[in-house]
């Protein structure tokens, strides 16, 4: 009896080890995945960090018992490990096959490309893409609602000036800010102090009326010698929120700004095309990312590409950035500003003169 169980722990255990080197394997590709650029000693103190460690020292472990089994079965010449080794093979096999059977019947093909819930997957078709928000865009605008939001060559996306939601619940000024009402203009007024609140939905305020936002709250709490100046966009990301506040919020010299921001506003800023993460993205356009490199901004994927208007299917299906960096003289205009040179052709907006994406340009420290 014993000896069977003892048998039965020498079958067992080689087989686990194979599993969880199998398990211990991929945890490695998804850590080293996630590491990107960071220092080495600054990741391994993250958890992907600290779980490459686990799983390379599992791994180990597993290598360590594989192979005393294989020398132990070479050596009495047992046809064990050939057979767990063609158990296992089968077991993930089967798994794999398993997997994509369930993975394909819980797809449903909508808006030119496939999801899986709320999980959109890479397109086959991006004319089929384009076509779905053209069509959302002309249907919004056979109602007369022109919408409140506009392309932006550096930003992607922005409020238009002078427009209204479709719900009549938001306004933005002729400057493109959040305004209580329409036709609403914010002149220099040199007798009260601006306040600049930057940030995402949170601080524009969605769903809810501009009496309701913080920034109205702010200048009541305040009193009539401040006036706070409301750039918020939803869905902008910390990127965006940096690039809007060194082209737009600067030139109006606040005296004070205010950064709004969530969690979901880090994640925005590792995006770069938001519409294929989001099934709730109401409009099709690439992010600019801002990355933080040798104690300096780098600006990538600029101009952003609009798919209503022109994107080629290149643009999306490189995901790479080549290491050209254009000089910061070039790439800033006097006032630290970014200024990317773009085709004045409308017909093919979103691309930047030379190779579209492959540019990187320089950025001053955000400062006051």
């Amino acid at each position: 009896m014993h000896s069977r169980a003892s048998s039965s722990n020498r079958e067992f255990f080689p087989l686990a080890a194979l599993f969880l080197f199998e398990l211990a394997a991929l945890v490695i590709a998804k850590a080293l995945h996630m590491k990107g650029e960071r220092p080495l000693d600054l990741f391994l103190h993250s958890n992907p960090g600290i779980a490459l460690c686990m799983a390379m020292a599992l791994a180990l472990l597993c290598t360590w018992v594989v192979i005393r089994t294989f020398l132990r079965d070479r050596q009495s010449q047992s046809p064990h490990f050939h057979l767990l080794v063609g158990m296992n093979l089968v077991t993930v096999l089967l798994l794999i096959l398993a997997g994509e059977i369930a993975l394909r019947f819980s797809i449903r093909h909508e808006g030119g490309y496939d999801k899986i819930g709320f999980l959109a997957l890479k397109p086959y078709s991006w004319e089929s893409v384009r076509s779905h928000f053209r069509r959302i865009h002309d249907e919004a605008s056979s109602r007369g609602a022109s919408g409140l939001y506009e392309d932006d060559a550096l930003l992607g996306s922005k409020l238009r000036p002078n427009a209204q939601s479709i719900n009549q619940l938001y306004w933005t000024s002729a400057e493109g800010l959040r305004s209580s009402g329409e036709g609403f203009s914010f002149k220099e007024n040199p007798e009260r102090t601006d306040i600049a609140l930057i940030g995402d939905s949170f601080t524009f305020g969605y769903e809810v009326r501009y009496e309701e936002t913080y920034g109205f709250y702010l200048e009541q709490t305040l009193g009539s010698r401040y006036r706070v100046l409301n750039f918020g966009v939803p869905s902008h990301g910390l990127g965006q929120i940096l690039l809007r506040y060194q082209r737009d919020v600067r030139p109006w010299k606040p005296k004070i700004v205010i950064l709004g921001f969530i969690s979901s506003d880090n994640e925005r800023a590792m995006w770069v095309y938001p519409f294929l993460g989001s099934l709730t993205w109401p409009r099709a356009y690439s992010k600019p990312r801002v990355v933080l490199r040798e104690n300096d901004f780098v600006l990538l994927n600029t101009p952003p590409c609009i798919l209503m208007s022109y994107c080629p299917r290149h643009r999306f299906l490189s995901f790479h950035f080549w290491n050209i960096k254009k000089d910061s003289a070039q790439a800033t205009g006097k006032n630290g500003f970014i200024t990317p040179r773009i085709s004045s052709d409308s017909s093919s907006r979103g691309v930047l003169h030379g190779k579209p994406q492959d540019q990187r340009l320089r950025m001053r420290h955000l400062s006051t």
